[in-house]
């Protein structure tokens, strides 16, 4: 297996301290590229290219604002963002207030069908174990799941998913930096990389 972070605007500082939490530490790193419709961490940007220049694995992906967006425009302003990354991992974030809207499936589904459409790489849904059994949909579409669960030796039933990509196993509460394993060796990351 494989040990990464996942980090956004929040820890721009504790990467400007130490980039080896990018160029270092890890086996991969997943950064935050975009959010909504109106929402680029350009910072994230040159944590992108640090990677590439190291030769870390990495991703990006985008934070649903599935409470107010519709799912194509939010799908094609992460496009807009990152097709340049066409040699990393995607990712949808469902969480926070995108939770409440009761087509959450539906929605998270049309963002990756339309992102899947127009590179032909299959995001991963990001979400935490109490809500993963709201996204048949997503799972029916052979879309992987980055799995939330914290503070246990091993991750809960994911139903209907039989299987999980990523797992973000432990906050670092004292650096604030999520801690992350993918479930394969690194020719299976970069699979998911699309290269």
């Amino acid at each position: 297996m494989l040990h990464g972070i996942d980090i956004a605007s929040y820890q721009s500082h504790l990467i400007r301290r130490n980039p080896k939490w990018i160029t270092g530490y890890n086996d991969f790193v997943i950064i935050k590229a975009t959010e909504g419709t109106d929402y680029h961490y350009t910072e994230g940007d040159q944590f992108v290219e640090m990677c590439r220049e190291s030769g870390i694995p990495y991703g990006v992906y985008h934070y649903a604002r599935a409470e107010k967006n519709e799912p194509v425009a939010e799908a094609m302003y992460f496009l807009s963002h990152c097709r340049k990354n066409s040699d990393g991992l995607y990712a949808l974030d469902v969480e926070g207030d995108a939770l409440k809207n009761p087509d959450i499936d539906w929605w998270s589904r049309l963002w990756m069908d339309t992102v899947y459409r127009a590179t032909g790489k299959r995001p991963l849904l990001y979400t935490s174990l109490s809500e993963v059994h709201k996204f048949q949909k997503v799972c029916e579409g052979n879309y992987g799941l980055w799995i939330a669960q914290w503070g246990c030796s091993k991750v809960g039933d994911i139903s209907p998913w039989k299987f999980w990509a990523i797992w973000q196993y432990h906050v670092n509460k004292e650096l604030n930096l999520d801690m992350d394993m993918f479930n394969g060796n690194l020719e299976q990351f970069k699979k998911y990389c699309g290269t």
